[in-house]
């Protein structure tokens, strides 16, 4: 058993995380804390936090949201308590920096994994003369959880009467060619990246808001070519 204090310093600062070495089971999985998965397992080792992402690890469910254990023992307890539905445009419309995302399409296979919201904006609010209003939204999101470049990465498009992809991430000719659209059935919130990776895409944020009019200045200042 490992006891919160036998966990090394470096990772109870968060400079590192435990996964299990090479050969010795599941390794795609870290922790960055002391939950029950870690307290009996005695195959871990100390691993960076770039590691773990350069290799697409997810955070251990335990360790990123310590509640789970008490929640999932709830639920068993009042597993005859129905869940409200979640409405996909709701979700889509809430989604914030950092938010895991499954998707399932309407008229094409696949994409049934885990996507994390790489960029944002605000919804936009339209009224009609009528009286009645709604919302769009257009988010950017990826398979690659830290947002670096992948091509896994697409616009999420929330708009009046639909929610699909833009920009459908395809490096080559699409496996399902006559498929009408990339229009999205279902949208639900799975998660959230972890702590260090999210703040990889806060720096990716801010940096993009701060670049100067225009990419090709922008291309140009950063390779030192503008007074």
């Amino acid at each position: 058993m490992v006891s919160e204090a036998a966990i090394p310093l470096s990772v109870r600062r968060g400079e590192k995380v435990l996964a299990k070495s090479a050969g010795k089971g599941s390794k795609d999985i870290y922790h960055t804390r002391a939950c029950h998965v870690v307290r009996s397992c005695d195959g871990l080792i100390e691993r960076t936090p770039r590691y773990v992402e350069d290799r697409d690890y997810e955070e251990c469910q335990f360790c990123e949201d310590p509640e789970t254990v008490v929640r999932n023992s709830m639920k068993s307890s009042q597993s005859d308590d129905l869940e409200p539905l979640v409405d996909s445009r709701e979700v889509a419309l809430e989604a914030t920096l950092g938010e895991k995302l499954n998707l399932t399409m309407l008229d094409r296979d696949g994409y049934a994994c885990e996507w994390a919201v790489i960029d944002t904006e605000e919804p936009t609010t339209w009224e009609a003369p009528t009286g009645d209003s709604w919302q769009t939204r257009r988010i950017r999101i990826s398979q690659k959880m830290n947002g670096s470049d992948h091509y896994s990465e697409c616009e999420l498009v929330v708009a009046a009467d639909e929610i699909r992809l833009e920009d459908p991430p395809v490096k080559s000719r699409s496996a399902q060619p006559y498929a009408p659209s990339w229009r999205i059935e279902s949208v639900g919130a799975v998660g959230r990246v972890s702590p260090s990776t999210y703040a990889q895409l806060q720096g990716r944020q801010e940096q993009e808001n701060a670049r100067p009019e225009g990419d090709d200045t922008w291309r140009r200042y950063q390779r030192g070519e503008t007074a």
